[in-house]
Order: structure tokens, then sequence, then C-alpha cells
């Protein structure tokens, strides 16, 4: 009876072994990209990095921009590189992270990331742009140095300063041709999509060129003006450059110059000696 008990407790070892012919169990595939930006520059290159786990064999993996804007590099076996090219606007778009079990085509990780392209070349620009249009009176009108230039000459007759003032101070020019030239940046139509920023910069570069002529010009009378009272002020006053500064919100002559003042906790305070141009914008001032 021994000799027979032998063989049927060596047939569940075999039955449990399965013969050494079955597959090993596998987890389901993973896979994972390192943190994609939602906003990209242009000109801005980002590598990205992935991994694969459980995989039978090999793996596919692949990343597709939706836009020709965002170039997809393959960097190898574990990595990518987004780089994004010049935009005319701002571009969205979609990259897709595909990865497929190259044994088993059913075993797939798929993952959308949304992007933005930043036409980053272009927005401070449209800034200067937003705010020269607001302020379109003040730079090509320039009401406050037109009042100020008659104060001065208000002021050059009520102190007998006759021969101290050229025989004839000339007008500031008009700012029409100016105003028209603001008037003609096309950022609407290209808010709407239908022309590129270069033509909306290149209308600018020529209204910039057009202010810089204007305001030279007016620079050169209000220079006149000051030194027709140049010994009745507290201090010499040479015009200079008109500054246009969105960021700050300056269009003036002097604001935002040192040697006239400073800007505190963003406002800004004339120094002691040139607190009377203040007040020189005021038709009804006395020094």
């Amino acid at each position: 009876m021994k000799k027979l008990i032998v063989p049927f407790l060596l047939l569940p070892l075999v039955t449990a072994c399965g013969g050494g012919s079955s597959e090993p169990a596998i987890g389901p595939l993973t896979a994972s990209l390192s943190a994609v930006p939602a906003v990209v520059g242009e000109g801005v290159e980002v590598n990205l990095t992935y991994s694969v786990s459980n995989v039978k064999n090999s793996a596919n993996v692949s990343l597709v921009s939706s836009s020709s804007s965002l170039i997809v590099t393959n960097n190898g076996s574990s990595g990518f590189t987004i780089a994004a090219k010049e935009v005319d606007r701002d571009v969205n778009g979609k990259l897709t992270f595909l990865v497929r079990d190259g044994t088993d085509q059913n075993r797939t990780v798929t993952r959308d990331y949304n992007f933005t392209i930043l036409n980053s070349s272009f927005t401070e620009t449209q800034a200067d742009i937003v705010f020269l249009l607001e302020n379109k009176k003040r730079v090509a009108d320039l009401p406050d140095e037109r009042t100020m230039l008659a104060v001065l000459d208000e002021i050059s007759l009520l102190n007998n300063e006759v021969m101290l003032r050229s025989a004839s101070i000339s007008r500031i020019p008009s700012g029409a041709d100016v105003e028209s030239l603001i008037d003609a940046i096309p950022l609407d139509i290209y808010l709407n999509g239908e022309i590129a920023d270069a033509d909306v910069i290149a209308a600018y570069q020529l209204v910039l060129q057009a202010i810089d002529e204007h305001t030279a010009s007016a620079a050169q009378v209000l220079d006149a003006g000051f030194g027709s009272v140049a010994l009745l002020l507290p201090k010499a006053i040479t015009v200079g450059n008109f500054i246009i500064d969105a960021e700050k919100g300056i269009a003036s002559f002097f604001i935002g110059k040192d040697e006239y003042g400073q800007f505190i906790d963003g406002n800004w305070q004339y120094n002691a000696d040139s607190a009377f141009l203040a007040s020189l914008t005021d038709a009804s001032c006395a020094l």
C-alpha cells in the first residue's frame, strides 16, 4: 500500500505548476509624463521626460501637438522637447501623450494636455499701443504744454520782462497729423485675426517717429518760453524729450525724469525746486 501512495502525492504538484508553460501575471500598463507647462512663450524650449511600467515586451510612445506652432522632438528612449515658434497672436492647442504596448495593442495609456503659446514678443508693444490710443489727445494736442506756454508768456508780461522774451514766440504746432496716425494703427483689425502683428508694429513705428518730431518741435517752443522768464524761476529748465511709459502711465515732458522728481509708492512727487512745474499747467497760477 505504501508504494501506491507516492504517485497520488505527486499529481497535485504537477497540476499546481501548470506544466511550466503559463505566463506570469502582469499589472495594468502605466505611463507618466513630466509636468507640461500650460503656457509657453515664443522661442521657449521645454524638456519633458516620461516613464512606462508593466510593458509585456516593448512600448510605443508618442507625443503629438495639435498646433504646428509647437514643435515636438523625440529625444530618445525617455524624453521629448517641445519648442514654441514665433506667433502672430496667442495660440491654444493640445498635446496628446500616447503609450501603446508593442505586444498587446489593446493595452494603451492616453493623456491630453492643453497649452497656450503667448505672443510674448507683442504683449508689451500691444500694451503701449493701447495706452497711446487712450491718450492720443494728450500726446497729439499737448494741452498741458499749451497752457504752460501761455502762463509763461503771461508771467513775462506781468513782470515787465518783455526784453527777455523773444520777439515772437512761436506756438506749439498742431498735432492733427499725429492723431490721424494714431487712429490708423490697425489694432482692432489685428484683434479680429485679419492681419499679423508685424503690420500693427509697422504702423506703430510710424506713429512713434511722428510723435518724436512733433514733441521735439514743442520742446523748442517751450525752451524759448522758459528762457524768456529764466530769471524769475527757481531753477533753469530745459524741456528735453517727451516720455511715454504705459507701465507707469506717463505721457509728459517732466514727470518720470529724475531731475524733476521721483515716484513714491507709485505716485509722482516733484522735487522742491521743481514743484512750480505743476502750477504752470494751471492758467490761473501765480508764482
